[in-house]
């Protein structure tokens, strides 16, 4: 814990230069400051100057220098002007911090405004201003950026945060990495001690004898030579396979070229075209015909003639009939010796529609059939012409891809028949092969054997140094023990006085962010983190992530609190609330109004805080970049 801290709030700032910032100032009233801004207007750029001013810049080596902080907050304008001033009051006085960050982080001007007198030792005295707040404490405890949630692994975070600081008092000191590497140095010895020496070398000299009778067995004797000559005409009956193989498979895969050009697969595909040119021949054959017969083309005009003659005979039987109509029979109001020859007209009309209809299908049947006859002949035989010599040609082709097509079997039966002796060949090389490899094995079994027997010879000369190196050994490993021991009673004594002091004021802290909802908070001995509602204790990670946001803040404040034992440092808020919703926003900012003493810096990209501030009825300093 820090001691002697007075209490500090800043006054205002001046920037030279210093990121996108060339001349500006900033002033802080005693209590809460919100400073707004959009995204990229500077907020956390202000932020990181004030905690610069306070500890200065610790420079990067090497290729990291390019991309550190000093370096991307170099200005942007007048790179050459890097520097500022910032006026806070502390200890009753009002001081002054002039940088100039080109130079060395601990060669700056400290001015003590109240006396006019400026320190030879400024550094010394920041330090003791700060009341000993290192940097690393300071970013952890009243330097508070955007809090993260649950989702974001926070709840690990909070109990890493609690550990260090319950065992330490200080989140540089972490006293668990301390005490492990104490235990892996204390089993790294322990793995060195050869507790048996003395019985060891008995041992091994009785191994030694018992190994050298062991490696005189025939069955270490080196067959390997015969085994790679039986590998070698192994490997030579496969490769002759293989080329009649690859032979066979260029010969079928050519004859099955010739087929896939002439559009067949196998040999039902030959045949299937073969069946359809005779079935369409045939039927060419008989629409050609059929088209072709002088009844077929004139009975059609036959039934005309005849429906003409009818029709004549009716019209004349008509007009007479009508004139000698009394006493003669009649159909329909028509005298029937004029209406049957009508019948007939009609009926020999309709015979011969349904003659030539039927003369037209077979000449357009024929036609169709035609066409698809010559392209199967163009395709197969090159010419369009339907004769018995292009038929003939087709007959013969397409014995010959018949022919192509068994040919394409056979070759595949040989491949197959190549295929099944290139296995039987490769199953007896790798018959040949695991001999080579037990051959090899035996061979590796006897080189480590050997090796070991080496290695037995060698520890049982070693064993008498290693009598005496043990007794080296156990003096350090009492020594580790001592200091873990001394580490624990240093870690007890701590947990006993900062520990207790980090949960009450957390619990202090809850009750009013979380406005009742939860009482206190209790870390047990495995660094859990539980919530007590009053009811009952809730895990930390079984709250919402709303929740655990107020909880993370509790703890930040408590820790900044018991860092600083109760003095009032500024607290620094840089978009820490963008995660809250309106309702845990407005809690938190009128708890922090009413409680909170220090003085407040809240960084912001929204109105909201102003906006909530203002409505509370809360005095505070708005500011806009």
């Amino acid at each position: 814990m820090q001691k002697g801290v007075t209490s500090m709030r800043f006054l205002d700032l001046h920037i030279d230069g210093f990121g996108k910032f060339h001349d500006f100032s900033l002033g802080f009233d005693p209590g809460m400051n919100v400073i707004y801004g959009t995204n990229e207007a500077g907020k956390s750029t202000i932020h990181t100057f004030l905690q610069a001013m306070l500890y200065g810049f610790t420079r990067a080596r090497g290729v990291e220098a390019e991309h550190d902080t000093m370096a991307r907050l170099t200005p942007w304008e007048h790179p050459e002007v890097y520097s500022g001033t910032l006026r806070f009051e502390a200890q009753g006085s009002v001081w002054r911090i002039e940088r100039d960050f080109h130079r060395p982080k601990d060669t700056f001007v400290l001015v003590n405004e109240s006396t006019g007198a400026a320190e030879e030792n400024p550094a010394e005295k920041l330090s003791s201003l700060l009341g000993g707040l290192s940097e690393t404490a300071y970013a952890g405890t009243v330097s508070i950026g955007q809090l993260k949630n649950a989702a974001s692994g926070m709840s690990g975070e909070m109990t890493r945060y609690i550990t260090n600081m319950n065992t330490s008092g200080s989140m540089e000191l972490d006293v668990s990495g301390a005490v492990a590497i104490l235990e892996r140095e204390k089993d790294s010895l322990s793995r060195k001690l050869v507790p048996e020496a003395s019985a060891d070398y008995t041992a091994l000299l009785t191994k030694i004898e018992n190994l050298e009778t062991e490696l005189a067995d025939p069955r270490y004797r080196n067959e390997m030579a015969a085994c790679r000559e039986r590998n070698e005409q192994a490997r030579q009956a496969i490769d002759e396979h293989t080329r009649i193989r690859r032979e066979l498979e260029n010969r079928r895969d050519q004859a099955v070229a010739e087929l896939s050009e002439n559009h067949f697969t196998d040999l039902s595909s030959v045949e299937a075209c073969r069946n359809r040119f005779r079935e369409n021949h045939k039927n060419y054959l008989i629409c050609r015909d059929t088209a072709a017969s002088p009844s077929r083309r004139f009975i059609p005009w036959l039934f005309f003639i005849l429906a003409a003659a009818a029709a004549a005979f009716a019209y004349t039987r008509f007009s007479t009939d009508m004139m000698l109509l009394d006493g003669a029979p009649v159909m329909m109001g028509i005298p029937l010796t004029a209406a049957i020859p009508g019948f007939l007209s009609g009926l020999f009309i309709i015979l011969g529609i349904a003659f030539r209809s039927h003369w037209k299908k077979n000449v357009i049947s024929a036609r169709q059939f035609a066409d698809v006859l010559s392209d199967t002949l163009e395709l197969h035989v090159g010419s369009r012409d339907i004769t018995p010599e292009n038929i003939d040609a087709f007959d013969l082709r397409m014995n010959t891809l018949c022919d192509l097509c068994g040919i394409a079997g056979e070759l595949g039966t040989s491949i197959e028949a190549q295929s099944a002796k290139i296995i039987s060949l490769r199953e007896d090389q790798t018959k040949v092969r695991e001999e080579m490899s037990a051959q090899q094995n035996i061979q590796w079994e006897l080189d480590r054997r050997l090796s070991e027997l080496s290695d037995m010879k060698d520890r049982a000369s070693a064993l008498s140094s290693a009598i005496r190196k043990n007794q080296r050994i156990r003096e350090d490993i009492d020594a580790v023990d001592l200091a873990m021991e001394t580490l624990q009673e240093l870690t007890g004594s701590i947990r006993t006085s900062f520990g207790l002091a980090l949960n009450r004021r957390a619990s202090d802290r809850i009750r009013g962010i979380t406005g009742g909802l939860y009482n206190s908070m209790d870390v047990d001995e495995d660094m859990n983190i539980w919530l007590n509602n009053g009811s009952r204790m809730v895990p930390l990670e079984q709250v919402s992530s709303g929740t655990a946001d107020q909880i993370w803040l509790a703890l930040r404040l408590a820790a900044a609190e018991v860092v600083t034992e109760n003095e009032e440092m500024p607290l620094i808020f840089d978009d820490s609330f963008v995660l809250y919703d309106h309702g845990r926003l407005a809690s938190a900012l009128t708890w922090l109004s009413d409680t909170v003493k220090n003085q407040m810096v809240i960084f912001t990209c929204h109105h909201t805080e102003g906006d909530i501030l203002r409505e509370a009825g809360k005095d505070f300093r708005l500011t806009e970049l």
